[in-house]
């Protein structure tokens, strides 16, 4: 949450101070990777959620439903955030299939997702910028853009969902699981980005900036929208080594699933065995979709992008710790957050 809150109140394009500078690689360490860790949470949800509730398909139907209608909804914040509960409501749907797989057909379908991701996302035509109920006069458009386009295509993200699922049947089969996802996370959050820094510098193709398929007056543009990428519709094998955030390129998809893997292992073994300790941090977590919901609303009338560092950060600060303090009280008085309690009709 933190991540997601970082990403969407701090932008600095040229850092000119030892602060603004590690602020900025902060912001581009987590970008994107909150979001994969949301993506990995909920496809762990799914998996609880089909091994507990008394009808699982319904409930999977119903938070599907729910949360594309309030995606939709948020749209009409108009936003320069791309809501991401839309495709959430798409990988719910897919999983009233998806969670009578295997585990094998499930690393199957990762797999081949992954290795796919950064063929479909530059070859693929554009589709909607934004999802939003406008645009559902064209369902087949609207469709293309959840599978392959827009913030969050299917067919590049949905493996940190489909990573999810096999996550938490990983968690339910004992303690060590922690242990494993810190091991194989973390060697999956480093490797593919040494290994794609390697052969950068081997072969001499400089992918840290988008600059393979672009002219240079057109670079300015394109970098500052990010879910452009490498969209050309010409397949650029070198594209493929892109390292950053959102560019739903296989080094990128990999290294995020690695980086969810390792928070997850690594909250679930401090989270017993400091659980005194951890209870209070656990508190603004279990109130995620509320809070993903209200901190849009800074943004319909404040722009961290004509906002100095100190002000972003003061924002930044205000919003956390604000919200800490209205989920601290709110789940001492109320319990489940007021989205969640909307949520939670679906399993009930």
């Amino acid at each position: 949450m933190l991540g997601m809150l970082f990403v969407h109140y701090v932008h600095i394009e040229n850092p000119a101070s030892p602060v603004t500078t590690t602020v900025h690689q902060f912001e581009r360490l987590v970008f994107g990777r909150a979001m994969s860790l949301f993506l990995v949470l909920g496809g762990v949800a799914v998996t609880l959620l089909s091994r507990r509730a008394a009808h699982p398909d319904k409930a999977l139907l119903l938070r599907a439903a729910i949360l594309f209608l309030l995606g939709l909804a948020l749209e009409v914040l108009n936003t320069p955030i791309h809501i991401i509960l839309q495709a959430y409501g798409l990988f719910f749907a897919c999983a009233l299939v998806l969670r009578r797989a295997s585990s094998l057909v499930l690393s199957s379908l990762l797999v081949a997702i992954v290795a796919t991701s950064g063929w479909t996302y530059q070859t693929t035509e554009s589709g909607f910028e934004h999802l939003s109920a406008e645009n559902l006069a064209s369902p087949v458009e609207f469709v293309w853009t959840l599978l392959f386009h827009g913030g969050f295509p299917f067919f590049a993200n949905g493996a940190f969902f489909v990573l999810g699922m096999l996550v938490g049947r990983l968690l339910l089969r004992g303690a060590s699981a922690s242990a494993l996802l810190i091991g194989f996370g973390s060697a999956l959050a480093v490797l593919p980005l040494l290994a794609s820094q390697v052969l950068i510098a081997k072969f001499g193709v400089d992918v840290a900036i988008p600059r393979l398929t672009f002219a240079a007056e057109e670079l300015e543009a394109v970098e500052s929208v990010v879910t452009a990428g490498f969209r050309t519709e010409e397949f650029n094998p070198s594209a493929l080594l892109y390292r950053r955030g959102h560019s739903n390129m296989p080094v990128w998809v990999v290294s995020a699933m690695g980086s969810s893997m390792l928070v997850i292992g690594a909250a679930v073994w401090t989270s017993r065995r400091f659980s005194g300790i951890t209870e209070n941090i656990e508190t603004p977590g279990r109130m995620a979709l509320t809070f993903y919901a209200v901190h849009l609303f800074p943004l319909t009338f404040w722009s961290p992008f004509s906002a100095g560092t100190g002000e972003q950060l003061l924002v930044l600060g205000f919003a956390w710790f604000g919200f800490w303090a209205f989920a601290m009280y709110w789940r001492r008085h109320f319990g489940s957050g007021p989205l969640e309690r909307l949520l939670r009709f679906g399993s009930s």
